[in-house]
C-alpha cells in the first residue's frame, strides 16, 4: 500500500480509529511522485539470487515501453 507522507505515521499506531482506518485506506497517492522503471528479470526468477541491493536497479528491456514516458 503506497500512502502519502502526512498518513504515514498513522498507519502503524494502535490506537487508531476506525475513521483513521478509512481515512487511510481511501487516501490516494499523488501519481506526480510515481516514477515507474524495470527492474531486474531476476527479481522473481526463482534460480537466482535476488536478496541483493542492486536487484532494484533500473533495467532497460529494448521491448518494454513504459507508457508515462
Amino acid at each position: 500500500m503506497l500512502l502519502p507522507q502526512p498518513l504515514e505515521q498513522k498507519w502503524p499506531e494502535d490506537n487508531c480509529l476506525q475513521s483513521d482506518i478509512l481515512e487511510i485506506i481511501h487516501s490516494s497517492y499523488p501519481e506526480e511522485e510515481l516514477h515507474p522503471y524495470t527492474e531486474s528479470k531476476d527479481l522473481f526468477n526463482q534460480k537466482a539470487d535476488s536478496n541483493v541491493k542492486s536487484i532494484l536497479n533500473q533495467e532497460h528491456y529494448d521491448d518494454v515501453k513504459i507508457l508515462n514516458d
